[in-house]
């Protein structure tokens, strides 16, 4: 029975061989695109709008609310930087 599994072990040996001799060289990776828009969506400008008044940021770091579209503290924010 021992010599029956011989040549069966020196042909798994072979084929396992020649299998990694066959094997591809890896290739140099290809270049990532930049472009994420499929990740992190569309880019939109929003302003945030609260019972009837928009956010503004003060000087001195303080929120608040104020009815004015146009005051000089209320700012646009894109919708990434939230």
């Amino acid at each position: 029975m021992r010599s029956r599994t011989r040549p069966l072990r020196l042909l798994l040996a072979a084929l396992a061989l020649a299998s990694c001799a066959a094997a591809p060289a890896p290739e140099p990776r290809a270049q990532r695109s930049a472009n994420l828009s499929h990740i992190t969506g569309t880019s939109r400008t929003i302003q945030m709008f609260l019972k009837n008044r928009y956010l503004q940021l003060l000087p001195d770091g303080t929120v608040n609310g104020t009815t004015d579209y146009s005051s000089v503290y209320t700012s646009k924010v894109a919708i990434m930087q939230i």
